[in-house]
């Protein structure tokens, strides 16, 4: 009777110090994750602004005005500066949700995943942004509208392709929102 009593404390005691360190791991992903969730808005606003003034400054191109390419230059240089400094900090931010994944805790796990692929996305939609901006740049500077339109023209697959890669992050991103929202993270 005394050895069965005893296996019982024992197996109460293991499972209770076995729940405490689950807890203790889930504590620390929470910490994780809003670390990671922190630095990933941080960069995504960036990213967002970015977006904004690139789009304000090739909206007109879109009608046929490319001298309001040619008169943004300066906007164009500041944005591939912006995309290296971005993608500096994606990295970091991967790194975050990395560390995250490797706590294996459940859902946080599915979660920094889904991020990370995310990141993955985001990457290279700003490598496509990037190689656009490089190809594009000699183009504008010679302000010679007819190479500018005969640059869209040749590397619209470039563009198709990027903006297949946006659809693709934000997929990617509507994905990670659902499993942190369907998981209840962070609550």
């Amino acid at each position: 009777m005394r050895k069965v009593l005893v296996f019982i404390v024992v197996v109460l005691l293991g499972t209770t110090v076995f729940a405490l360190a689950g807890c203790g791991n889930t504590g620390e992903a929470k910490k994780q994750m809003k670390a990671a969730d922190l630095a990933w808005d941080n960069v995504y606003a960036k990213i967002t602004e970015l977006s904004s003034s690139l789009t304000s400054v090739l909206a007109p191109v879109i009608s046929g005005n490319f001298s309001a390419l040619t008169e943004n230059v300066p906007a164009l240089t500041k944005a591939a500066e912006s995309v290296d400094t971005i993608t500096k900090e994606l990295d970091g931010v991967e790194k975050l949700y990395t560390s995250l994944r490797d706590l294996n805790v459940g859902g946080y796990t599915e979660y920094a995943d889904a991020m990370i692929k995310v990141i993955g996305a985001t990457n290279e939609i700003i490598s496509l942004g990037k190689e656009l901006l490089a190809k594009m740049m000699p183009v504008i500077q010679t302000g010679d509208a007819a190479q500018i339109n005969a640059f869209f023209q040749q590397n619209m697959a470039l563009l198709t392709q990027a903006q297949t890669a946006q659809a693709t992050a934000q997929s990617d991103l509507d994905a990670a929102k659902k499993i942190k929202t369907d998981k209840k993270l962070g609550q």
